[in-house]
């Protein structure tokens, strides 16, 4: 229609800006339009063409010639192929056919001497003659476009009340069927952060999470901000996860607790932490704020462990999970230590252990880590105690100092529990600050699958950074 606007603003000019009349006047807008239409007919017959013969996914790459071919491609997509062979293909070819006859005839036998043919009222007639069947061609494909809509309305809506059939199923009588509705999750990823923290800061898809369909599990850095005693905050680039891609399509609240671990290429631990989130019916699963503090060299980052748990209850309060996934079939063989390694990490002293353990229902912590000492300037005894609050199972840190130190130290610490097959099940972090008078920060806890007490922490491993800088 494009072509037959400039073809009708040409003719006004010829007519009221030189003068013509409108008979000779035809000749040069209806050559316009012959050439108009004759070249994207041609070039429509080149990509019908190039479907046949697969070139256009070539085509739809090229910059400018992409974004031409687009709404054929489009097209092609929704009917298929059928749409060559159709009452809208033929009302098509009859349009076009009819436009490119009539402006021939006005633009090319207009000077014909004939008295018993007018070329221009023939030409006139075929060409409005294409232009009905270029109506119909319009009006027959927005009837097929709705009749396809529809069909795929309807198709959904069947799914729709396919759906919400099992889920009162589901959720009926008093959902006895929920309580036991748990999945955990445990995935394993070599990752290769870049060096420069700034161009590192989107989220980078890991893996597919089958809890629910388009549910990702991805890494990122975190720019995170922390205030100092000297009233100059300190930015970290801190390693994290992701987790985001759908929405929770259940009645309930939808409850996750995600522990996520970052090792060097050694497989030793750099640093964990673990999040409990809620996630309302309807609203979107965006678990976007686990990170750890991290104040180390991002290069020394070589993999990540994930362990990810969603219930429909608090996983505190969970005594059994039923499922497991994700990279289920792959094992672990961990390396243990006798006593802890004292080193050096980025220039900041590093306490590094990891001990086979077992634990059970009545334990109330990790067996014989008390008895060991980390940190060279002020060395300290760490405990993972377990215990019960508000109905909750929760492990938590505990800290005990040998003696008062001489200066203010800073420390950071991480830990994390594995089973028999070396794959991460809980992890945690604490950090703060031992004051001269041997007093520190609160010590944290963090939510725990009494499940897990059931003989399925087979492993533990700590790292403990310390500082006379406040660097940590």
């Amino acid at each position: 229609m494009f072509g037959f606007f400039l073809s009708f603003i040409y003719y006004l000019l010829l007519i009221l800006g030189f003068g013509f009349s409108w008979e000779p006047a035809l000749s040069g807008p209806a050559k316009f339009l012959f050439f108009w239409n004759l070249l994207f007919s041609f070039l429509f017959l080149c990509l019908v063409t190039a479907l046949f013969m697969g070139l256009l996914t070539i085509f739809i790459r090229l910059p400018f010639f992409g974004a031409m071919i687009s709404p054929f491609i489009e097209l092609a997509g929704k009917f298929g192929f059928r749409v060559l062979f159709s009452w809208t293909s033929l009302f098509w070819i009859l349009g076009f056919a009819g436009i490119l006859s009539g402006s021939y005839i006005l633009g090319f036998a207009g000077d014909t001497n004939s008295r018993m043919i007018n070329p221009n009222q023939i030409g006139l007639f075929v060409l409005l003659g294409g232009v009905f069947f270029q109506k119909l061609h319009r009006k027959n494909l927005k009837i097929n476009s709705k009749s396809l809509l529809d069909k795929k309305i309807k198709a959904k809506q069947g799914k729709g009340e396919e759906h919400r059939g099992s889920e009162n199923d589901l959720f009926a009588n008093h959902n006895p069927a929920v309580k036991d509705h748990s999945k955990m999750y445990w995935f394993e990823q070599e990752i290769h952060p870049p060096h420069k923290e700034e161009v590192s800061i989107d989220a980078i898809a890991v893996r597919n999470i089958n809890w629910i369909e388009n549910l990702i599990l991805g890494w990122r850095l975190v720019p995170v901000s922390f205030p100092e005693e000297n009233g100059q905050d300190v930015i970290m680039n801190c390693p994290g996860i992701i987790i985001t891609g759908n929405k929770n399509d259940s009645p309930q609240t939808l409850h996750s607790l995600v522990s996520f671990a970052f090792y060097d290429k050694e497989g030793r631990l750099l640093c964990s932490h673990t999040q409990e989130d809620e996630t309302g019916p309807g609203d979107c699963i965006a678990l976007s704020h686990l990170w750890a503090r991290y104040p180390f060299d991002v290069g020394l980052i070589s993999s990540l462990q994930a362990n990810i748990v969603f219930a429909y209850e608090r996983i505190g309060k969970l005594k059994n999970i039923s499922v497991l996934g994700g990279d289920i079939k792959t094992k672990k063989t961990l390396e243990t230590l006798t006593a802890p390694k004292i080193g050096f990490l980025d220039g900041l002293i590093w306490s590094y252990l990891r001990k086979a353990t077992q634990v059970s229902l009545d334990s109330a912590s990790v067996a014989g880590l008390e008895q060991y000492r980390f940190g060279k300037i002020c060395p300290v005894a760490l405990e993972l105690k377990f215990s019960r609050f508000s109905d909750n199972t929760i492990v938590r840190w505990s800290m005990r100092l040998e003696k008062n130190p001489v200066a203010p130290v800073y420390y950071l610490a991480f830990y994390a529990l594995y089973d028999q097959d070396g794959k991460l099940r809980h992890s945690g972090s604490m950090n703060g600050t031992i004051e001269k008078d041997g007093s520190f920060a609160m010590e944290p806890w963090f939510d725990f699958s009494s499940g897990l007490l059931a003989g399925q922490i087979s492993y533990y491993e700590i790292s403990y950074y310390e500082s006379e800088k406040p660097v940590l």
